[in-house]
């Protein structure tokens, strides 16, 4: 597994994907969630994950000034369960829609063995550093 550095900042993490939906719909929605971001000059960056053995694509978004209302927008819109706070710790909550804080997991959002992937619910990867994701 590659080291890396962690970077505190909290951040949201959400998708505009559906795993009832075609990868061509689901690819739409991932587009018009990025112009959304770009619009409004919100950093991002694009990871993938799964949820519940549902393959996606989402953006890891630094929380800021008018940050939770456009990840608010995105989850909205495109009908999404939930999305994942990170605080500066590196704690998950599970958020509504309306990205109010929810439910705490138990352990941090730290690295992952890419060899332990079914062994957890859901993970994130970033490709930028080639390295998996989860809550334990």
């Amino acid at each position: 597994m590659k080291t890396y550095h962690v970077n505190h900042t909290p951040v949201w993490i959400v998708s505009a994907c559906r795993d009832n939906l075609t990868d061509e719909v689901n690819n739409q929605r991932h587009t018009k969630a990025k112009l959304l971001l770009i619009r409004e000059r919100i950093s991002y960056k694009e990871v993938f994950g799964s949820y519940q053995g549902s393959l996606e694509r989402s953006f890891v978004i630094p929380a800021g000034p008018g940050v939770r209302c456009i990840v608010s927008q995105i989850a909205a819109h495109f009908n999404q369960e939930c999305v994942l706070f990170l605080d500066q710790e590196r704690n998950a909550f599970v958020c509504s829609p309306e990205c109010f804080l929810g439910e705490q997991l138990p352990g941090k959002f730290r690295p992952l063995d890419a060899q332990f992937l079914n062994n957890y619910d859901g993970w994130t990867y970033d490709p930028a550093f080639e390295v998996y994701y989860s809550v334990y």
